[in-house]
């Protein structure tokens, strides 16, 4: 039987950022893989931590260069200097292909600002695409999509596409060849980028989404209880139980963003990491871990 898989990007941070992410979703349901592509600013202590989890990782030394044998840069020019939103999609590729046929559905995340309260691939999922809907806002009144959109595409795009209502990149679902396809597509697109640093994935997402480039497409809302995307969304409750809950009193599978938001912040310290006191010294350990890391791996000397 296929497992699902759940795929991230993770570099220069403590554990102490990882912990809500890979606590939370181990007191889920979910038992398919974690597979997260870790970058030299994590230190050995971090990675320990994350593999007695069960975190699966694969290291990568920095954007500056694709692993050796990258599947993706040998179909896709690979766009130099790049970012890690960019960056992340050759390594998605290269392990989906590499794994072809071991995995049924496959979950892309961001990592640091992610909690779940049950497992993410808990509700019925056909073959399209599944895309999160950040909220009520639409791309052309974002301080950041819209200029984002406009950088890349310019401003007719921005004009034809922009009352459309974000779609977050960092929160995307899809069955094998739906996630193959996308990563094919959204590759597509960053070959073709003036400039991979400045450029952000989520435009070209936004992009593909709205100019019908997508064959199969369901969008995932703030009310529907699969994903709560907070960076326009005020339309929550936290039950007595400390569950968060959106629309008919739906338990939220996973939530994007809740950093944001003090409530939330609170709520995920007090379940995810205990007193205040063992919060700040956890905190400032896992800082002073890091930055040792980064201070030795510098100098040259490997702990």
């Amino acid at each position: 039987m296929k497992k699902n898989l759940i795929l991230g990007v993770i570099d220069n941070y403590g554990f102490h950022q990882l912990q809500k992410f890979v606590y939370s979703i181990k007191k889920t349901t979910f038992d398919g893989d974690i597979v997260l592509f870790a970058g030299p600013s994590l230190s050995p202590h971090c990675i320990r931590l994350l593999r007695k989890y069960g975190i699966q990782l694969v290291f990568f030394n920095g954007v500056s260069a694709l692993p050796e044998g990258n599947l993706a840069g040998q179909r896709y020019q690979f766009k130099t200097p790049i970012n890690y939103f960019n960056y992340r999609h050759y390594l998605y590729y290269d392990f989906l292909i590499r794994n072809a046929g071991v995995y049924d559905k496959i979950l892309l995340a961001d990592i640091r600002d992610v909690y779940f309260q049950d497992d993410p691939f808990s509700f019925e999922m056909g073959n399209a695409l599944y895309c999160a809907i950040e909220g009520p806002r639409h791309i052309r009144e974002c301080a950041y999509n819209g200029p984002w959109m406009e950088f890349i595409y310019g401003k007719e795009v921005l004009d034809r596409i922009g009352d459309n209502r974000i779609s977050c990149a960092g929160s995307t679902w899809g069955k094998e060849a739906a996630m193959k396809d996308y990563l094919e597509r959204m590759l597509a697109e960053i070959e073709k980028l003036s400039d991979g640093k400045k450029a952000i994935d989520q435009a070209i997402h936004n992009y593909l989404i709205y100019t019908n480039q997508i064959p199969e497409l369901s969008f995932l809302y703030n009310d529907g209880g699969v994903i709560l995307t907070l960076s326009y969304e005020k339309n929550y409750k936290i039950d007595p139980n400390g569950k968060v809950r959106v629309g008919q009193d739906l338990l939220v599978k996973m939530l994007h963003q809740f950093d944001r938001y003090p409530d939330l912040k609170e709520l995920t310290d007090k379940i995810y990491l205990g007193n205040p006191l063992g919060i700040l010294i956890a905190k400032y350990f896992f800082k002073a871990d890091l930055f040792l890391h980064k201070l030795l791996r510098g100098s040259g000397i490997r702990k």
